[in-house]
């Protein structure tokens, strides 16, 4: 049964491990991702489900430490989840060859519980697992409660490095993290390091076989955010070769005493690159200057959203240095990621508080270029509760030329947060304006309770078989009207498609009969093609609108032989024609109905 009408909950609960190594290809335990390939990996082992106790299913995410030692050459490593097409993302960076650099990674796991890892660095790959995300609508445990940032522990300052092979006791109850935290967030730097070697964190007894922080030689400066389960709010911390650390605490998930809720849960994301400086009309990022991005106006999480799960990167910086990035308005006195030396290549996993204004800001000290993706996002005490069951309506046989609005999830893919509210405020503004194109008319949309009705429908093909298809177009409307009713296989059909884009078009429309202006037809808008996806209370042209409204517009009838200004299915000598394909820029202002 594919169409549904309600949805396992988006939202999931941290559970903490102490780490767990589930891959490492330098004794063959696992497989080794060669120069610009792909592998599959399975970090659900038995021993990492019961020691989390939570079943296979359930789990929606996973937290891992990713290292890649005796690289091959300069590149970087990608995780996303299993089955899906490769995200334009990247978790860490390589310089060259003969390199070991880890980084912390949240990556949601694909419908099968793998993961997929992409090396463009060859060498060998270690994969530690320090904790999972189960579904949960509320919960006591396992939520994330953001604090500063904070400089909890700064060696330099007292002039007590940790030796070589090291360790001591961090107590995290004097930042504000409670005796009963499950887990600890912060960022671990080491500078003036003596030696190669590693950096393990966990919570206490025996220590591990796993590492959090790499480091080769000696004077280095690295960071990598850790994720930690505490004891009395206490971790362990060892160093194998030694050097000066600092610790920034950037919040804590609770632990079993306190109130169920929502607040704080993990909404597992599909990865997205929310900036890169090197793409964008300013340039550079200059050093003290600041960038401010709002994941909620691209759809990466739901509006009041409390924090953010993402990768910030470090792009041939001019000269050694850092980023912060907080939910300000003022900047604290810790760091992000650290550059050693001009023109580095450098990633830190970092979750990001959010502000009220429901955007994060990111500050360099030098001028540098800074890359951002995107991986999910923390519920805040005023998100509203996006995609749980209620929100998503059965499809309505209503009138017969209404359009019926789909929602389409190939196989492996996971709805977005906040997507259905999106698709929603979009048709509506789409239909208003069309209202006043057409003196009040406007395109029937079934809706339900006055609504415009959103149908989620789970395809039988994955998203991957979708983008290779010959014809795109005809396979998509082939496997969506495949899990609709027999009685609704004419009918018109507005698709909104997650997971997969057309590598030929930001939306396409096909008519299935002449006889009929909408029976039957199919605009489909593959919002991943272009990254247009559909926001909620953004006006026309903004957020989607005008691209939906351009499919509509065929879907209604617009082809070559009924329309004045058409040539080959656009028109071609008015910017202002709401299908106008041509070589000046469109009239956005004053955007018409042919």
């Amino acid at each position: 049964m594919s169409l549904v009408t309600a949805l396992e909950p988006l939202t999931s609960r941290f559970v903490p491990i102490d780490p767990i190594r589930v891959v490492d290809t330098r004794i063959g335990f696992g497989s080794q991702p060669a120069d610009d390939s792909t592998v599959r990996v399975d970090p659900l082992t038995n021993a990492v489900l019961e020691t989390a106790r939570v079943e296979r299913d359930a789990v929606r995410a996973v937290v891992v430490n990713a290292t890649v030692t005796e690289s091959a050459r300069a590149g970087f490593l990608t995780l996303w989840p299993g089955g899906e097409a490769r995200p334009i993302v990247s978790n860490l960076n390589v310089m060259g060859p003969g390199q070991t650099i880890a980084n912390l990674a949240t990556v949601g796991v694909g419908i099968d519980g793998t993961l997929s890892v992409y090396s463009l660095a060859g060498g060998h790959f270690v994969l530690d697992v320090a904790g999972v995300y189960v579904s949960a609508t509320t919960s006591s445990a396992g939520r994330f409660v953001p604090l500063g940032p904070t400089r909890l522990l700064d060696t330099r300052t007292r002039a007590t490095p940790l030796a070589p092979r090291g360790d001591m006791s961090v107590d995290t109850t004097s930042v504000g993290v409670p005796a009963s935290a499950a887990a600890v967030v912060f960022n671990l730097t080491t500078t003036n390091t003596v030696g190669p070697g590693f950096f393990t964190v966990w919570p206490g007894g025996a220590r591990p076989l796993a590492s959090n922080l790499n480091v080769e030689a000696s004077d280095q400066t690295r960071a990598n955010q850790v994720i930690s389960s505490v004891t009395a709010g206490r971790f362990e911390l060892y160093s194998y070769g030694g050097g000066d650390v600092i610790v920034d605490v950037t919040g804590y998930f609770t632990g079993p005493d306190v109130p169920a809720a929502r607040e704080g849960l993990f909404v597992p994301g599909r990865p997205f690159r929310i900036l890169d400086t090197r793409e964008w009309p300013h340039g550079i990022l200059r050093g003290g200057w600041s960038a401010t991005l709002d994941p909620v106006a691209w759809g990466l999480a739901e509006p009041g959203a409390g924090a953010v799960a993402a990768n910030v990167t470090m792009v041939e910086p001019v000269e050694p240095g850092f980023v912060t990035a907080y939910p300000g308005p003022a900047a604290p006195p810790t760091s992000t990621v650290n550059a050693m030396y001009a023109g580095q290549v450098v990633a830190n996993h970092a979750i990001i508080g959010v502000a009220a204004n429901d955007s994060f800001i990111v500050q360099p000290l030098h001028d540098t270029h800074v890359v951002i993706d995107v991986f999910g996002s923390f519920v805040s005490p005023n998100s509203p509760s996006s995609l749980p069951p209620g929100t998503v309506t059965p499809l309505v046989n209503d009138a017969e030329h209404s359009v019926h609005v789909i929602y389409a999830i190939p196989t492996g893919a996971r709805p977005a947060p906040g997507r259905i509210d999106g698709i929603v405020s979009v048709v509506d503004q789409v239909r208003h304006w069309f209202a006043g194109e057409m003196r009040r008319s406007q395109p029937s949309f079934v809706r339900t309770d006055d609504e415009v009705a959103v149908t989620v429908v789970d395809l039988s093909v994955s998203a991957a078989d979708l983008t290779a298809a010959t014809n795109y177009a005809a396979e998509l409307d082939a496997a969506v009207r495949a899990e609709l009713p027999s009685d609704l296989a004419d009918r018109a059909l507005l698709v909104f498609l997650e997971g997969a884009g057309d590598p030929r078009a930001c939306g396409v429309t096909i008519r299935r009969r002449s006889d009929d202006i909408t029976a039957g037809g199919t605009s489909m808008i593959p919002m991943d093609t272009c990254r247009i996806y559909p926001l909620a209370g953004v006006a026309f042209p903004g957020g989607g609108t005008y691209l939906v409204a351009h499919e509509v517009t065929h879907l209604l009838g617009a082809v070559p032989d009924c329309a004045p200004h058409h040539s080959g299915g656009h028109i071609s000598d008015d910017p202002r024609d709401i299908l106008y394909v041509g070589p000046s820029p469109r009239d956005w202002e004053n955007l018409m109905l042919d």
